[in-house]
This record gives structure tokens, sequence and C-alpha cells, in this order.
């Protein structure tokens, strides 16, 4: 849909929410029609994939040779910090960035690239 329209260079990257062996064909589907990138989430209930389920998706891009990168944040420390404050009455946007602690990310970045490390696979930290 951009090829002609757009201005600068631009590439697209598939998000990985699910995992079983349909995801892992369909990584194989991806990158035999160009999809060179993969984003993973650690955190939201929606999204995020478990340690093993990430040590998987890691070894099956390596395979394809892609490109991994992932949203760090430890979702469990994120849920537990934002209950804490609803239950302290203190529900308002402007305490969102007060669960997402820098320990959290930290934590989730330290496991990623442990993770990636034992998969072989180099990793992309999002944020």
């Amino acid at each position: 849909m951009a090829d002609g329209k757009s201005s600068c260079d631009y590439g697209f990257h598939m998000s990985i929410t699910d995992w079983n062996d349909e995801e892992k064909k369909e990584i194989k589907e991806m990158t035999r029609q160009g999809v060179t990138s993969y984003k993973l989430y650690m955190a939201y209930d929606n999204l995020k994939v478990n340690d093993k389920e990430l040590f998987e998706i890691l070894s099956a891009i390596e395979e394809e040779h892609g490109i991994a990168g992932a949203h760090c944040e430890n979702g469990d420390i994120i849920k537990a910090v934002t209950e804490k404050l609803k239950a302290e009455e203190r529900n308002s946007i402007r305490l969102h960035p007060k669960s997402r602690l820098a320990e959290a990310e930290a934590e989730a970045v330290n496991r990623l690239l442990t993770i990636a490390k034992l998969a072989g696979t180099p990793v992309n930290i999002v944020h």
C-alpha cells in the first residue's frame, strides 16, 4: 500500500502475540514474502508471550535470519503496582508513569538478553 506513495524508506514488522505451530509456519511464510522484522511484547496480557514462547520465537526468527525487537517491561510488576495505586485511590492518568518502574523495565531487558543469548538470536530493544 505504501509503494509509490512514500517519500522515505520504510519497512513493516509483524507482531507475534500468540505462539503455536501455525504461527511458526507463518514466520516462514511472512519471511518468504519479505517481512524481516518481528516485534514481541513482554507486557500486556493480550500481547505478551511467556519466557518459553519467547525462546522458541527467537529461535524461529533466527532460523529465518529475521530481526527480533521486543517491548521490554515486566507486565506482572506493572499490574501489581497499578493495582496498588488503585487500592490507594490514586487512580489518575497522571500516575501512569509511576506504574512503569525503571526497575521493571531493566528486569525485562535483562531477561530478554539472557533468553536471546540462549537462543543465539540478536535482538533490538524497542523501549
